[in-house]
């Protein structure tokens, strides 16, 4: 239909935006993945950088190389959404007083004869109708995170509702093998109340399960008129709730990524003796122990871990049992 030709138009025009590759071997790269002119002369660049320990860990992106005739520079600032120097780096890298119309190239890692190939971006003026007429993507902000630990979770970058109940998630997961290899992105499910769906399609922009995977997921029958939750893999990861087509939430979209947020505690695990004990266990990962409450004027609903309830305080969704807005979240001491 018309439709599904326009969502595989802007899913393909979404993924054939890379850059470039600032290589060192098959093990160790840098995918540059956008390049954007924020200011006169300051330019971002987004990166993804993967290695295998197979030659020590990755070299350190603040030494990443912005270079042109007659001169060069290294970032006057850095942000990580994720920073595990044995796997995986990304973010994004800031360069100042950057010349206009020179002709720019990127090095990851370091200047010089650091090992990585050098990317060659281009000039500005050759880009600047493009990127000018380009729709403004939310690269360092996120729908949410399907986390299932400090070291393992799926940020959920954004998803497209094509019509017809086709909905398409662009996600990127990352780890750091200290729980094993990455879950198969092809059994993350889509849930609403009374029904469920996995993915009919996908399509993976890269695909390393010992420490990344990203790409999209395609999603048919799913209805229009209910909360949508996404979970990452097979099991553990914690759910995100995702707007309908209208545009309606009820967790919009944080202005801080949930990266630079970890978690105070590791509430326990609740055993399946302890549940037949009538112990109670969080009503959003339906694994962790009850520890936190969600305090709303006079009044506070006891029903979630303090991971769940942090995330949930992160995305400033309300209160999952009354759906009233909440002002804070308080830990509680069991005896």
């Amino acid at each position: 239909s018309a439709r599904l030709r326009a969502t595989s138009s802007l899913v393909h025009r979404r993924m054939t935006s890379t850059v470039g590759i600032s290589q060192y071997n098959a093990q160790y790269h840098c995918t540059v993945r956008n390049v954007s002119w924020t200011l006169v002369n300051e330019v971002t660049v987004e990166f993804l950088a993967l290695g295998d320990m197979s030659l020590g860990r990755l070299q350190d992106p603040a030494n990443s190389t912005l270079s042109w005739p007659g001169g060069s520079c290294t970032p006057a600032r850095c942000r990580y959404t994720h920073n595990e120097r044995t796997s995986c780096i990304m973010g994004s890298l800031i360069y100042m007083q950057v010349p206009e119309n020179a002709e720019l190239s990127f090095v990851f890692g370091g200047s010089g004869n650091n090992g990585y190939s050098r990317v060659q971006l281009g000039r500005r003026r050759d880009s600047e109708s493009e990127l000018r007429s380009a729709p403004v993507e939310n690269h360092l902000e996120s729908v949410g995170i399907s986390r299932y630990n400090d070291h393992y979770h799926c940020t959920v970058k954004d998803f497209i509702w094509a019509g017809d109940g086709e909905l398409t998630v662009e996600f990127e997961v990352v780890g750091n093998m200290s729980a094993g290899r990455l879950q198969d992105p092809a059994a993350s499910r889509l849930s609403w109340a009374g029904g469920a769906s996995l993915p009919v399609s996908h399509n993976f922009t890269a695909n390393d399960p010992t420490c990344c995977i990203s790409g999209y997921l395609v999603y048919q029958g799913v209805p229009e008129a209910v909360d949508v939750f996404f979970s990452f893999g097979s099991g553990g990861y914690s759910r995100v709730q995702l707007r309908g087509p209208s545009g309606n939430t009820a967790i919009p979209s944080s202005q801080q990524s949930a990266f630079d947020v970890v978690p105070t505690v590791s509430t326990p695990i609740v055993t399946a003796e302890e549940i037949a004990a009538g112990k109670p266990v969080c009503i959003i990962c339906m694994e962790k122990a009850v520890n936190a409450t969600f305090v709303h004027g006079n009044t506070g609903h006891t029903s979630c871990c303090l991971e769940c309830a942090e995330e949930v305080q992160r995305q400033r969704g309300p209160c999952p049992v009354c759906r009233q807005r909440f002002t804070t979240v308080i830990r509680n001491f069991m005896p």
